[in-house]
């Protein structure tokens, strides 16, 4: 709005003839004019007309008042769309008009005081004095682009990642907004998306409606936001190799710092770095742009005919991730659950590879922690068991972020991450019971003429069952 009401000419009135011809022409007292709140409520139909009222001079004598009505001579008030560059879009029609009281008005309308005596003819409510001024918007056609990373110390993820986010429009003068979601897709070897174009109600992504567009990224339950940037770089294959071009922010743009999760980047599309906009003025000059920026027609004669801009307002932005990082805490304790069984090593994997990532020993509170690991599903493998216990049968088979429940064998700790009703756990603990392994008893008398009696009663049975078969084959 602010925009807007800086936009705005100077409003001067004039007072017609019976012909319709200006006859004299004055200026509304500034008293009178219009504030930035009103020029919004009448662009937006909320409030139309307006009255302004007009007094002498310091007195309290309200002698008239000035009426503001607004309209709109095309249909464009609120797509703000454009099809070429610099082309004019809107054009309203100010139309103010002074309506002067009568002397019993006055005296009903008077503030505290004494009325005006001043001497001359009293003025009645069709004595009026108009005034049409046009308000034009002439906007330049304009395009965001986006490009989505990851950052260079995250490993590569297994497969591609999809990237949500959200685009909130506001046209010019308006507070209701239009949301979108538009994707991006990272692919898991280059890490990098392609670019996106954000498109609003136009085939055309290079032709945005003038207005204001915030950009913000959906929460990731695997990555974090890490920075913005209002530029993108993007790699092309050439004949003669790899080559790289920047593209950078022409129009205003703001990023919201500190980085965190719910950051944004806002664009003007439509402005310049400064907030003005570009365009053309009332006397058809190019507004926003430098003399590169701008084509000029010119006549036979030397004369500047028309005068456009050739640049559109361009909108960039980078948005790096880096992966949301977690920790296994390895508790391993006796069959009894509460004994800490020291000295047992183990070993964390990417799910269907060899490359042992890490290695852990269990300390003398049988505990030990992997960590820093990267989003992706893992086998964890005890290597080494304490002396006297057993391996742990098969491997553990985790997926984090962790968004199962507690169980008897592992438990979550910390807050977690939230999104569509999931939780999503980045600090998770493995409880592992050992068994002993058996032991033989000591080695005595007893027990070993135990074990010979066993034996002697298992060879005579055997000899038992070898006669009787002899006898029936006899």
């Amino acid at each position: 709005m602010k925009q807007l009401n800086e936009e705005q000419p100077k409003i001067n009135g004039f007072e017609k003839d019976s012909n319709g011809a200006s006859k004299n022409t004055y200026n509304i007292p500034e008293s009178s004019h219009l504030i930035a709140g009103e020029i919004s409520k009448l662009l937006n139909g909320t409030q139309t007309p307006i009255s302004k009222t007009y007094s002498y001079g310091n007195t309290q004598d309200n002698v008239g008042k000035f009426v503001y009505t607004i309209g709109v001579d095309n249909d464009k008030k609120t797509s703000h769309n454009t099809t070429t560059v610099g082309v004019q879009v809107e054009q309203y029609n100010l139309h103010v008009e002074y309506v002067p009281y009568t002397m019993n008005e006055r005296e009903t309308n008077k503030a505290p005081g004494t009325l005006s005596t001043a001497p001359g003819t009293e003025l009645l409510g069709t004595d009026k004095k108009t005034s049409d001024n046009y308000y034009y918007v002439n906007v330049v056609a304009g395009k965001i682009q986006l490009i989505k990373k990851l950052d260079s110390d995250t490993p590569a993820p297994d497969s591609d990642k999809t990237f949500k986010f959200n685009v909130e429009y506001t046209a010019p003068g308006r507070t209701a907004s239009e949301l979108k979601q538009i994707n991006l897709i990272v692919d898991k070897v280059t890490k990098i998306s392609g670019e996106e174009m954000v498109v609003y109600g136009t085939p055309d992504s290079q032709q945005l409606p003038r207005g204001t567009y915030v950009i913000k990224e959906s929460l990731n339950p695997e990555y974090k936001l890490k920075n913005i940037e209002n530029s993108i770089t993007s790699t092309t294959s050439t004949s003669e190799g790899s080559q790289s071009v920047t593209k950078t922010t022409n129009c205003y743009n703001e990023i919201s710092n500190p980085i965190t999760d719910a950051s944004s980047i806002t664009f003007m599309i439509g402005t310049d770095g400064n907030r003005k906009v570009i365009g053309k003025d009332k006397n058809g000059n190019v507004t926003g742009l430098d003399e590169t920026e701008i084509e000029k027609t010119t006549s036979k004669e030397g004369v500047v005919t028309a005068i456009k801009a050739t640049k559109a307002a361009e909108g960039y932005a980078t948005f790096t991730n880096e992966a949301r990082l977690s920790t296994i805490h390895i508790k391993k304790v006796d069959a009894d659950g509460k004994t800490p069984l020291e000295g047992a090593m183990f070993t964390l994997k990417k799910k269907g590879t060899e490359d042992e990532l890490q290695k852990i020993t269990t300390d003398k509170n049988g505990e030990a922690d992997f960590t820093g690991i990267a989003p992706g599903t893992y086998q964890i493998t005890e290597v080494q068991s304490p002396k006297g216990y057993t391996l742990l049968a098969n491997p553990i088979e985790v997926t984090l972020p962790y968004t199962a429940s507690s169980t008897d064998d592992v438990s979550t700790t910390a807050t977690p991450i939230v999104i569509d009703s999931k939780n999503y756990y980045y600090n998770i603990t493995y409880t592992i019971k050992n068994n002993k392994l058996f032991n033989m008893p000591a080695s005595g008398g007893r027990f070993k003429a135990t074990l010979i009696g066993i034996a002697v009663m298992i060879m005579a049975a055997g000899c038992y069952v070898l006669r009787h078969r002899r006898k029936r084959i006899i």
